[in-house]
């Protein structure tokens, strides 16, 4: 178990700690070992809320619905999960491949005339 756990930090924490410094040095925050602090602290809490939070939900499911009802109100979850996972990364990936087009200029002069 603990190898899964550690698995899938690696696969989450990898992705999502320079995106949450990215978005920091956006707004502001100053480069340094106190934004990295910050960040990997921000990233731990919310890592232990949902430590917490989803074995007390299941446990309480589990005593007030049983197992099959409990088990089977996830699967909304999840698949709403991967959903918005999904669309999110074909949104991130056409607006980064956005910036490349070479009509970009073009597009944006047009909208400009259009809305004057």
């Amino acid at each position: 178990m603990l190898v899964l756990a550690g698995f899938s930090l690696g696969m989450s924490g990898m992705p999502v700690f320079p995106e949450i410094l990215s978005c920091a040095y956006e707004n502001g925050f100053e480069e340094g070992l106190s934004l990295l602090g910050l960040v990997s602290g921000l990233f731990s809490a919310i890592w232990s809320l949902g430590s917490f939070v989803g074995p007390t939900l299941g446990g309480f499911l589990d005593d007030k619905l049983g197992f099959e009802w409990a088990a089977a109100m996830q699967d909304p979850v999840v698949e709403t999960c991967w959903a918005q996972s999904k669309k999110e990364l074909i949104f991130y990936q056409v607006k980064r491949s956005w910036k490349f087009l070479p009509f970009q200029a073009e597009t944006q002069l047009l909208v400009t005339n259009l809305e004057a």
